[in-house]
C-alpha cells in the first residue's frame, strides 16, 4: 500500500503532528506499506508564500500535483482541509480526512475568548474560518472513504452537521512512546515545579496560565514553572508575566523528545489550560508520566480523564479556579498521587504508542480495501 499525507502545518522536526506522521510511517513501512509526508514547503506554489495565504493555495497545490500522481499511490490522507480540492475529481482514488482538532470548534472557542475581552476576530478570519471553512471541510468529509477524528465532541460535530455519518467516522488517540512511560514516581511532600507544554497562543490559553501562577507566587508560594514548546522566543513568553514573577518562569521555545521527556519527570504538576484539543499529546504524555493534571475540559479530560478521579478540572477561561485547584494540590501529596497514579493507568491502559499505531494502520488498510 502506498499512501501520502499531505500536513498543513510547518515542517518543524519538533511539531506533534509532523511527530505523529514521522511515527506512522515507521509503523506503516512494519507492514511493507510506504508513506510520504507533503506539506506547504514542498508544493511548488505554496513555498514561498505567507503563511497566511497558505489555507487558500495549498488545497489547490495539492490537487495539482497529485491529479498527475494518482497513479502512484493508493490512499491520500489530508490533514483538515487539505483535500478538499482533490476530492471533488478524485477519480476513484481512496481518501481519508484527518483531523487533529476541528476548525470550526476552535473558531467558537476563539470568538467566545475575543468576546469576552470585548474585542473581536479580523473580518479576513472570520470570513475565512467562520464561513469558508465550514464549506471546505463539509466537501471534503462527504467526499472522504474515512474520517478520523481524535474526540466524541469532534465526532458529534461531524454528524450534526451532516458531513459524515457515524459509520464513517473512526476516533483514534495519540500514543505515546515506552520512554515517555514513568512508573517509579515519587511525590514529594510539597509541590514546587509546575509543567505547561504548549505554544505560547491565544487559544492554548496561555493567559490564563500566566494569571494563575502569578497569583500563586503573590500568595507566597515557593513555585516554578516552565513553558515547555512554546516556539516563542523569551521576551514574548515572559512579556506575559508580571516584572515581579518572571525569575521563575522558563521558557524552552524549542523541545526535542529528550528534553520534554526529562521535563515530565522533574515535574510536580501538569497545568493545561487551553481553550480547545483534539486530544493534546503533552496531556496524554503527562498522564504516561504519572503527573497530576489542572486541566480545563479538553483533549484527554474529554473522553478520558474524570474529575476528582485522574484529574482536577476547572473551568475554561478562570485564572482563580486554576489557581485554587494547582494551590490544593502544591501541599498535598496524597491527593497528587492518587491523581498521577489514575492518569498513569488510563495511559498505560488505551495510550501505548505500539497499539494505537497498529489501530490507525488497520484503518488505513480497510480504507483502502
Amino acid at each position: 500500500m502506498r499512501v501520502v499525507a499531505f500536513l498543513h502545518v510547518p515542517k518543524s522536526p519538533y511539531g506533534a503532528v509532523r511527530m505523529g506522521y514521522g511515527r506512522i510511517r515507521t509503523a506503516l513501512e512494519s507492514r511493507g506499506h510506504t508513506l510520504d509526508i507533503m506539506t506547504p514547503d514542498d508544493l511548488p506554489g505554496v513555498r514561498g508564500l505567507n503563511a497566511r495565504l497558505h489555507v487558500l493555495a495549498f488545497p489547490f497545490a495539492i490537487a495539482w500535483w497529485l491529479w498527475r500522481r494518482r497513479s502512484c499511490y493508493d490512499l491520500a490522507v489530508f490533514h483538515s482541509y487539505a483535500g478538499w480540492v482533490f476530492n471533488l475529481r478524485k477519480r476513484g482514488m481512496r481518501t481519508i480526512t484527518a483531523f487533529h482538532g476541528l476548525e470550526t470548534l476552535e473558531y467558537a472557542a476563539l470568538m467566545e475568548e475575543r468576546r469576552g475581552q470585548g474585542q473581536s476576530l479580523s473580518w479576513r478570519y472570520r470570513l475565512t474560518y467562520g464561513r469558508l471553512m465550514n464549506a471546505w471541510l463539509g466537501l471534503s468529509c462527504r467526499r472522504s472513504d474515512r474520517v478520523l477524528c481524535l474526540n466524541s465532541d469532534e465526532a458529534r460535530e461531524f454528524v450534526t452537521r451532516g458531513w459524515a455519518p457515524a459509520g464513517r467516522i473512526t476516533r483514534i488517540t495519540h500514543g505515546v512512546p515506552p520512554d515517555s512511560f514513568v512508573n517509579d514516581r515519587t511525590y514529594p511532600d510539597r509541590a514546587v515545579r509546575l509543567l505547561v507544554v504548549s505554544q505560547w497562543l491565544e487559544r492554548k490559553g496561555i493567559r490564563y496560565i500566566a494569571g494563575a501562577f502569578t497569583a500563586l507566587v503573590r500568595e507566597g508560594r515557593d513555585v516554578h514553572l516552565v513553558c515547555a514548546g512554546t516556539r516563542a522566543d523569551d521576551t514574548t513568553v515572559l512579556a506575559a508575566f508580571p516584572e515581579d514573577v518572571r525569575a521563575r518562569v522558563v521558557n524552552l521555545a524549542e523541545a526535542p523528545h529528550h528534553e520534554l521527556a526529562a521535563q515530565y519527570r522533574s515535574a510536580d504538576v501538569y497545568l493545561h489550560a487551553s481553550l480547545l484539543e483534539g486530544l493534546s499529546r503533552a496531556q496524554t504524555e503527562a498522564m504516561a508520566a504519572a503527573l497530576p493534571i489542572v486541566t480545563t475540559r479538553c483533549g484527554a479530560a474529554i473522553d478520558f480523564l474524570v474529575d476528582g478521579d485522574s484529574c482536577l478540572l476547572v473551568p475554561m477561561r478562570d485564572s482563580h479556579a486554576l489557581a485554587a485547584a494547582t494551590g490544593r494540590l502544591l501541599d498535598d501529596r496524597a491527593l497528587r498521587e492518587r491523581l498521577g497514579r489514575a492518569a498513569h493507568a488510563i495511559a498505560t491502559r488505551e495510550m501505548h504508542l505500539q497499539r494505537t499505531l497498529d489501530y490507525l494502520v488497520d484503518t488505513y488498510e480497510a480504507a483502502v480495501r
